[in-house]
């Protein structure tokens, strides 16, 4: 119930945390706002905490390649379920699931850009990758190989000269 009258309060009031906007992001937005991009490998959740029916989650993760920014071998991912406006990626917990990460960090703690679609599930060496460029098609996505993708972030990352 509580969640419930919380969600009324966001819609019908001008309560400024669930006013904001959200949506998928560009691939360029995706790129420009993640400090770190890396494929890593699950390993664990550290830590879980459940108040009030919410989630917050630490997940551990090993990195096996660095596409933007610098990381450590093992990096921790933070995120919740309880930040109704901005959307954030909680792992399941599959030891061994690979994922193609967008991440920017906050007081040292790094938790994925723009939510689900910052967390990039591989499967058979594809990820769910923009299907255009079109703002109407940002949360359409199709299985693209993953070399592809990041030969595309590659692209897109790198300074214009």
């Amino acid at each position: 119930m509580k969640i419930f009258s919380l969600l009324l309060l966001c819609y019908f009031s001008n309560f400024s945390l669930c006013k904001a906007d959200w949506g998928p992001s560009s691939k360029e937005q995706l790129i420009e706002h993640s400090q770190l991009i890396v494929v890593a490998e699950f390993i664990e959740v550290t830590e879980t905490k459940t108040a009030d029916n919410f989630s917050t989650q630490t997940a551990k993760l090993k990195i096996t390649q660095t596409i933007k920014g610098v990381a450590p071998k093992e990096l921790l991912v933070y995120g919740t379920k309880s930040d109704l406006c901005k959307p954030q990626f909680i792992f399941p917990d599959k030891k061994g699931e690979q994922y193609l990460l967008f991440l920017y960090a906050t007081d040292g703690k790094y938790t994925v850009v723009s939510g689900p679609y910052g967390a990039l599930t591989i499967t058979d060496k594809k990820v769910p990758w923009y299907i255009s460029d079109q703002p109407s098609d940002l949360s359409t996505r199709k299985a693209k190989e993953l070399t592809t993708v990041i030969s595309e972030i590659e692209l897109i990352s790198s300074p214009k000269k």
